[in-house]
């Protein structure tokens, strides 16, 4: 299963929306948080958390929790961070979206511990169905990983499944926000074949591959980073993508191929 750059959009608008003000807020607070807003969208974030930090006790609400759980998050206090969304729930409590933020904020404070708590609860409540929108949802942003000046956006899949299914994507985004190239942690049936009819994987294990995509001018490059037998879990993972995000992870192979024309 590949991400599609609609899809990709579509999640990372979703991972760093920006909430406008709450219909029930007065007027005066109204400028105010549209002027955080404002900054906010010009990537002034530290000169719009004291606005926000003012509405915090003046009008509370969940507009103004949400974009301090931005703020947050882009100028690195996670433990504010954490405060944010924690209140943002008591406001919202049935916005999977929120659940979603704990768990960017406990993976960012290294609470695993909470991080996994929030992650069951937010996958069984995507598997029953009881909301609509979310279970519309193929996947959802787990964590902002910066490394070194370089930032990517980490999604998990809730239903891996298919020929090229895929558990993990990883978007690394340039300094204008847009992708720059993608990490992926996927398992082909292909290559599951491949390897089991070449005695390389236990007929009862799946093989997976941790893989970037980039494209270069008119070439689309393909480098193979790690390979597993089992599924190796987020934690394994991780660190794996650190290193390449920190351009310290050589590649176990590489193809490439010519960028297809429209």
């Amino acid at each position: 299963m590949k991400i599609s750059p609609f899809v990709c959009i579509v999640a990372l608008i979703s991972a760093l929306t920006i909430c406008s003000v709450d219909a029930a807020a007065d007027s005066m607070a109204q400028e105010k948080l549209s002027q955080a807003v404002a900054l906010m969208q010009a990537q002034k974030f530290a000169e719009a958390l004291p606005i926000l930090e003012e509405l915090k006790s003046t009008n509370p609400s969940s507009g103004v929790f949400w974009n301090m759980g931005i703020v947050a998050a882009e100028t690195g206090d996670s433990a504010k961070e954490l405060e944010a969304w924690l209140a943002y729930r008591e406001i919202m409590p049935n916005d999977w979206r929120g659940r979603s933020k704990l768990i960017q904020a406990y993976q960012a404070l290294g609470n695993i511990e909470a991080r996994d708590r929030e992650r069951a609860d937010l996958i069984a409540l995507w598997k029953s169905g009881n909301d609509k929108e979310l279970s519309s949802q193929a996947l959802y942003c787990r964590e902002k990983i910066v490394v070194n000046g370089q930032k990517a956006l980490a999604f998990e899949y809730f239903n891996p499944s298919g020929s090229y299914m895929v558990l993990y994507s990883f978007i690394a985004l340039s300094a204008s926000g847009q992708q720059s190239y993608k990490i992926s942690l996927g398992s082909y049936d292909s290559q599951n074949q491949i390897a089991l009819e070449m005695g390389e994987r236990p007929k009862e294990k799946r093989y997976y591959h941790l893989d970037v995509y980039r494209t270069v001018g008119q070439v689309a490059v393909h480098e193979n980073h790690a390979a597993f037998i089992g599924e190796p879990n987020y934690d394994v993972i991780r660190p794996r993508v650190q290193n390449i995000l920190a351009g310290t992870s050589k590649p176990v192979s590489s193809s490439t191929r010519p960028v297809a024309s429209n």
